[in-house]
């Protein structure tokens, strides 16, 4: 009886799994290749010959933008240059796969049965915009991902209240910011009164939790104000 419940439990993400895996086989056989030869030329961007030779100096003075994608971008080309495409492969499938456990996971704790919740999940999963933003060296897939997956950390967080849980869902909070510009430090701090407004007998905990994350997007915000 235990290995059936057991079955029953983690058959939902064994199928996703192999979907996933299916999936990306597919389209590598139909020509989908990442699109790392080219830096995106945008304004976020830093040349990647400073990303390359100049790599801190670079992240530091780039006071318009977070670090993660151009300091992603960085280390990949100087510590794997002839290995850029495997590594920057790799690191967005791995985004990818949180992004649909987490779609899937969130859809189940809304109370959308399984059945629906998996086809909801495969459908997306073969959608041809994800599959290009997989393949797109910038910030957009990364930051959906880790959205998706701060809600199943903020679900994990309300319902099973320890420091743990709600330091890795403000970390997660914290890490999109590094991502994205778009994402401001007052949105963080809005949603640590959220957290508070909803579970107002926990503010101590939840104030313990968020401490450290806070420091590090207050400590990028300085940053990026000195740096100017």
């Amino acid at each position: 009886h235990g290995a059936e419940m057991t079955q029953k439990k983690y058959f939902p993400l064994i199928f996703l799994l192999g979907a996933f895996i299916f999936s990306r086989l597919l389209y590598y056989t139909m020509g989908v290749r990442f699109n790392s030869e080219l830096f995106p030329p945008f304004w976020h961007s830093v040349d990647v010959n400073f990303l390359i030779n100049d790599l801190w100096n670079s992240l530091f003075y780039l006071h318009t933008q977070p670090p993660f994608l151009n300091g992603f971008v960085g280390i990949v080309y100087k510590f794997f240059p002839n290995h850029a495409d495997v590594v920057f492969t790799a690191t967005f499938l791995i985004f990818g796969g949180v992004l649909y456990y987490s779609l899937y996971r969130l859809l189940e704790l809304l109370g959308i049965s399984i059945k629906t919740s998996l086809i909801i999940t495969f459908i997306f999963m073969f959608y041809p915009a994800n599959i290009l933003y997989e393949n797109f060296l910038f910030y957009t897939y990364p930051v959906v991902a880790l959205l998706c997956f701060s809600g199943v950390c903020f679900y994990r967080a309300i319902n099973k209240e320890t420091v743990k849980n709600w330091f890795v869902f403000f970390m997660v909070l914290a890490s999109i910011i590094y991502w994205r510009s778009l994402f401001h430090i007052t949105w963080f701090v809005a949603c640590y009164f959220i957290a508070v407004y909803l579970r107002p007998k926990s503010f101590k905990l939840i104030s313990k939790a968020f401490v450290v994350p806070f420091l590090l997007v207050f400590s990028l915000f300085f940053k990026m104000q000195v740096s100017e």
